[in-house]
């Protein structure tokens, strides 16, 4: 099942400036102990032209940029295609994420909101004009605290095209740090993206005299995410129905993360995550940005946020594009599936608690209720690394911090 004939992007939609851009490639996979490891137990050869290659396309070096295919534009990210050579759970990398290369401007004041841009729109270089006040619901989430309180994370400031140093260390540390998590097993239960470079913009600076910067991905699947597709106004259904029939199978991605690493994602959002239509091939999860511990004192209010805040963005995502008459109509189906596809293999027997399930308010609810019966059934383990994991990803943050921006 799949989409075709959707818009093409071109290179020449990439603004080349007067000068080359001044960038520096700061870190490098395999400088730090913790990629270094992760390289030795997967046997990872990164194809010897891939620094020069990053930097000339984030250098905007006309030349290259004619020579390459581009994949998608979204947000702050171009895809190019790229033959990596490497397979992660029998699943080729063949594209690159160039994550932090600029922005797509909106199409006018009153679409910010909405994150409404034109396919065709240029793609603009990063620049220092703060993006979380041009569009305020951006880098915005809540996440479950100690208590289980919910707390609302937002950055004050970020560049319009690229990231501040604790957004790309941040979002580089936790990849890294639960892509050896993953590793450690026989089996991958789902796949992420390959971090391969850390560099800076040095000439735009953050309100603390930090440097822009941005993040290069080794990234399967074409780049392709669930719900995200660049479709024609006539595919919109259908783009809606295969994403609500594949979504549910992140939820075996965040249960591993739940029961093994003791993280919540808390942005584990259709446009970072790719479920294919294939299910005998491996989810993938992205952007862990925002991950946090799993609350220690609320362990099955913390896992229901995590599930309900995947299916209430489905169901906006589908409210936005097909209407609200039509999408609460499965919500319920939704919540089944997320439930099957989480309790896995021990998904009997739990039923939903909620006569009101219709409505996206009682999602959360429902879930919550419903995963206290798989908790009465001892189906989730009883010692959870909580802290260990997050104090990795904390640790590791500082030592790329160091590297990318010494004090």
């Amino acid at each position: 099942m799949s989409i075709e004939g959707g818009y093409r992007f071109k290179p020449d939609q990439i603004v080349i400036p007067e000068e080359p851009i001044d960038v520096n490639i700061k870190w490098f996979f395999g400088q730090d102990s913790v990629s270094k490891d992760i390289e030795l137990k997967l046997g990872l050869n990164l194809p010897s032209n891939i620094g020069s290659l990053i930097k000339e396309l984030y250098r905007r070096d006309k030349n290259t940029i004619k020579k390459q295919k581009i994949l998608t534009i979204e947000g702050r990210k171009v895809v190019f295609a790229f033959d990596s050579g490497i397979r992660l759970g029998g699943v080729e990398y063949d594209a690159l994420e160039a994550g932090g290369f600029g922005y797509q401007p909106f199409l006018d004041r009153s679409t910010i909101s909405a994150g409404l841009i034109k396919l065709d729109s240029p793609v603009e270089p990063t620049s220092e004009l703060n993006f979380t006040e041009i569009r305020p619901s951006i880098n915005r989430t809540t996440v479950l605290d100690e208590k289980g309180k919910p707390r609302l994370i937002t950055d004050k400031y970020t560049f319009t095209g690229g990231y501040t140093l604790d957004e790309a260390t941040r979002k580089v540390a936790a990849n890294l740090i639960i892509l050896s998590g993953l590793v450690k097993g026989k089996n991958l239960p789902f796949i992420v993206p390959i971090p391969v470079v850390i560099g800076t913009y040095d000439s735009l600076k953050d309100p603390d005299g930090k440097p822009a910067c941005f993040v290069s991905w080794l990234v399967p699947y074409e780049g392709k995410r669930t719900g995200r597709a660049n479709v024609k106004k006539e595919q919109v259904s259908e783009l809606v129905r295969i994403m609500i029939k594949n979504a549910p199978r992140i939820s075996e991605a965040l249960r591993f993360l739940h029961d093994q690493l003791g993280l919540t994602h808390n942005q584990a959002v259709s446009s970072n995550f790719y479920s294919p239509d294939d299910e005998s091939l491996p989810t993938l999860l992205a952007d862990f940005g925002t991950v946090f511990p799993l609350s220690p004192s609320a362990k099955i209010k913390s896992r229901a946020h995590d599930l309900a805040h995947v299916i209430e963005s489905i169901v906006d995502f589908s409210d936005q594009l097909v209407g609200k008459s039509n999408i609460n109509e499965i919500i319920p189906y939704l919540i089944n599936k997320f439930l099957y596809h989480y309790l896995k293999p021990n998904n009997s027997g739990i039923t939903l608690i909620n006569e009101g399930i219709y409505a996206k308010k009682y999602i959360l609810r429902t879930i919550e209720n419903s995963l206290i019966q798989a908790e009465q059934k001892k189906l989730f383990p009883a010692n959870i690394p909580i802290y260990s994991t997050w104090n990795q990803i904390n640790s590791l943050v500082k030592t790329l911090k160091q590297m990318v921006f010494p004090n």
